[in-house]
């Protein structure tokens, strides 16, 4: 199966827009930490005869210290766990557990 990374980064983007303007207003997401999460999507995926495309279920966000009591703030963590988790599903990738993430 070919990932179409355009398609999942504007899936992550939507997802961000939508989900993380409410719990947080004002912050501004960066292009780049989307397009790094779908890179880490991309490039750990694994292709596993009985269960499809497997994507990774750990991810490390490492943000500046000044800001990284916002990064951790349980709401936004379980957004971008969510959003990892319908993005991949929506191009078709399988989790073989709900997405965890580590902010540093």
């Amino acid at each position: 199966m070919k990932l179409n990374l355009d398609q999942l980064e504007a899936k992550i983007q939507s997802l961000v827009e939508s989900q993380l303007t409410g719990i947080l207003p004002g912050i501004q997401m960066e292009d780049r930490i989307i397009q790094k999460l779908a890179m880490a999507l991309k490039q750990n995926v694994i292709e596993q005869k009985d269960k499809g495309v497997v994507a990774p279920n750990l991810y490390t966000v490492i943000v500046a210290p000044d800001s990284a009591h916002i990064w951790k703030e349980p709401r936004f963590v379980d957004a971008l766990k969510s959003i990892i988790a319908t993005a991949g599903r929506d191009v078709g990738l399988e989790f073989e557990t709900t997405p965890t993430i580590t902010i540093t």
